[in-house]
């Protein structure tokens, strides 16, 4: 995340997370004077994680006083991915009765495989059971296509 506030003359910029000082765990303020421009003051916070997410504003003190800024609010999204479903390349590939397809993922599922020859429609050719977490699968049909494209979800 980078935010930038300008000033026109001689300024000090105090960065703020949720009413008090920026932490500098992760964040780098840089000030530059920019002739004709004032002084550019740029907060960065590398790394955004959950516990970044909160209201930023910047407070501009000169010699009459100073001024807050409305806040900025930065939301971070948490995704977490718990089934995750793997094609294995050993064992992928095609074989002399069609292509075979090595899937790996939480055990106990239900793999679905689709194919499709545009990758815009997909049809299910089969539903396993992956009680190990571990299925091999044989597409028999895939030599009556020019090309077949694969995907795999659980279920």
């Amino acid at each position: 995340m980078t935010t930038t506030a300008v000033s026109l003359t001689s300024m000090k910029f105090d960065w703020l997370f949720n009413g008090q000082p920026v932490p500098t765990t992760n964040a780098t303020v840089v000030n530059v004077v920019v002739p004709l421009v004032g002084t550019v003051s740029t907060l960065t916070i590398g790394h955004v994680s959950a516990a970044n997410a909160g209201n930023y504003s910047v407070r501009v003190v000169n010699g009459v006083g100073s001024v807050t800024s409305s806040n900025a609010t930065l939301i971070v999204l948490v995704s977490t991915v718990t089934n995750v479903l793997n094609i294995v390349s050993a064992g992928t590939g095609m074989i002399a009765n069609g292509f075979n397809l090595h899937l790996s993922g939480p055990a106990g599922s239900n793999y679905v495989i689709q194919a499709s020859t545009d990758l815009k429609n997909w049809t299910s050719i089969s539903t396993n059971a992956a009680p190990t977490g571990s299925i091999t699968y044989t597409d028999t049909d895939v030599t009556n296509y020019p090309w077949r494209f694969y995907r795999a979800k659980i279920q």
